[in-house]
């Protein structure tokens, strides 16, 4: 029986030029199920582009407030099914309903951003 991966990770600035090479290690080497970015700092096309450094086919994302925050919750869709109950500027709530076959998980999530104004 396999674990469900999930990876945390914290960019200090999702526009840094780091970025993409640190993103694809993380995701290559552990292949995470699910995975919350923060501190993107980024929001619109640029966000979108630095997204897809992960490879993921489904995302929901926080837009950060000025220069601060923002947080992208990034899945495959093949490996997780995840529903989202709400979404406003600071959270997301949701639920993992589905995995892949034989994994052992936490079955809600609630994701709030650390940036509330």
């Amino acid at each position: 029986m396999s674990s469900f991966k999930l990876a945390i990770y914290n960019t200090a600035g999702a526009g840094n030029p780091a970025h993409s090479s640190r993103s694809l290690a993380m995701t290559d080497g552990e292949d995470p199920d699910f995975m919350i970015v923060t501190e993107t700092r980024l929001h619109g096309a640029r966000a979108l582009d630095m997204r897809a450094c992960f490879c993921y086919d489904q995302a929901q994302s926080l837009d950060p407030i000025g220069c601060l925050g923002g947080q992208w919750l990034l899945w495959h869709s093949k490996k997780v099914q995840f529903e989202i109950f709400d979404k406003d500027r600071v959270q997301i709530t949701g639920a993992l309903i589905r995995v892949r076959a034989g994994s052992i998980l936490p079955r809600a999530l609630s994701y709030t951003s650390d940036n509330c104004v």
